[in-house]
């Protein structure tokens, strides 16, 4: 446990199911170390049950918690502007049970504001998929997705999903996957979070790892935006680009210099004719606000009320071509326009970056998840595949061979076009 905790670079710890009646400061340095000096505890009943949360109080501030009968909710606060809620839940395995657990849930709902994150073991399930066998209890379901549905929780996305192998069923089956669910505030103040299963080698079940702010670093490269042949200059700029070089003898190499240029500039055209979109409307939005306060105590100008009206209308059609741009980019087409909000997509647009991360890579026995382990498997893996570069000990004297030259000039020019009618 204190070396998964370690790999993982975790400031905040979740057990469920500890089976422990007492927990003290040993106990939770033992498991998990000396760093996380704070924690609230839910104590077994017996050997059933248990819940523990500690954190890392040079990280995370707790000024408030509450625990319940399945439940340990705290009060996190990372840093100024980062404050939300996480409840730890260990859901009751009796049916009987299971609507006080729901309404337990609703009650740390209705006392906390702000985002709220509840993750841990529901015993509780959304679809039949989620179960291992046929005995599925509808009525439970049901009940548990008009509460999601209620409390406006989300699933989040979760990366590297693991499966095992059932051998009286013959089929793979899901393992038991602790979930985390979040509101939708939640999601938006963490738009780069990212939720993976780790190895289940210390428990039966997967646990997970949440990190709220995860940075994918690329080269930055060419988009091509859909608006931008309705932005007045456009066909200009790409006709003035596509013609400014000289022909090439190669046509391939020809056609691969002119997007170059028509890429480059579309890039600078894009930088001077749109810029960044929400500086201009914070200050569009700054111009009018004061504007608002002069109108307080003098009547505007002719000139001013002009300006007024027009960095309104900038501003709105500013907000257009940013929700736009937001849709482009999560690549959603089942929608129309109108039916989602900007949050929609920008949510939507990270989680698919988050899946085209490699997170992992598997060569034999040995497996890497460090950037720098990835790099050298997958070095080694095309090194042996296509070879290494070595000295070569002795090479050939073509010149004392007296082979004949081969003109190849002509294979530079272009095949001519086939006559109409053949193959």
């Amino acid at each position: 446990m204190r070396s998964l905790v370690d790999d993982a670079l975790a400031s905040v710890v979740c057990l469920l199911e500890s089976k422990l009646e007492r927990v003290d400061r040993r106990v939770i340095h033992s498991l998990l170390g000396l760093k996380f000096d704070a924690f609230v505890a839910l104590p077994a009943h017996g050997t059933a049950g248990g819940i523990i949360v500690a954190w890392d109080s040079t990280v995370a501030m707790v000024p408030a918690f509450r625990i319940d009968q399945f439940s340990v909710t705290v009060e996190m606060v990372f840093g100024e502007g980062n404050q939300w809620t996480l409840t730890a839940v260990y859901g009751p395995t009796d049916d009987t049970l299971k609507p006080l657990f729901l309404d337990e849930l609703r009650a740390i709902r209705a006392a906390c504001a702000g985002p709220w994150a509840v993750a841990g073991d529901f015993n509780l399930i959304v679809e039949a998929a989620g179960k291992s066998n046929n005995m599925i209890n509808m009525l439970m379901m049901g009940r548990f997705r008009r509460f999601l549905n209620d409390m406006e929780l989300k699933e989040a996305c979760l990366i590297g999903r693991r499966y095992t192998w059932s051998n009286e069923r013959n089929r793979p089956t899901l393992e038991k996957i602790d979930r985390w669910f979040s509101t939708a505030d939640w999601d938006t103040g963490h738009p780069g979070h990212l939720l993976q299963a780790l190895s289940s080698s210390i428990s039966n079940h997967c646990p997970l790892l949440i990190s709220t702010n995860v940075s994918f670093h690329r080269k930055s490269r060419f988009h091509f935006q859909s608006y931008w042949p309705s932005l007045p200059g456009f066909h200009d700029v790409v006709a003035g680009s596509w013609n400014s070089l000289p022909p090439k003898a190669n046509p391939f190499v020809d056609l691969f210099v002119r997007l170059k240029a028509t890429a480059k500039a579309l890039t600078r055209w894009n930088q001077a004719k749109v810029g960044n979109i929400k500086e201009q409307m914070l200050l569009a939005n700054e111009l009018i606000l004061c504007f608002d306060q002069a109108m307080d105590s003098r009547p505007l100008s002719s000139g001013e009320t002009w300006l007024r009206k027009q960095l309104k209308k900038k501003v709105l059609g500013l907000a257009s071509l940013q929700r736009t741009i937001a849709r482009q980019k999560s690549r959603i087409s089942w929608l129309k326009a109108g039916e989602a909000s900007e949050a929609f997509f920008k949510i939507f647009a990270s989680q698919r970056r988050r899946k085209n991360h490699i997170f992992r890579l598997k060569s034999g026995a040995a497996e890497a998840t460090s950037r720098a382990g990835m790099c050298e498997m997958a070095g080694d893996y095309y090194a042996g595949v296509l070879g290494r570069l070595v000295l070569r000990q002795h090479t050939l004297h073509l010149a004392a061979l007296e082979l004949s030259t081969v003109d190849t000039v002509a294979l530079e020019t272009p095949c001519p076009k086939p006559l109409s009618g053949t193959q």
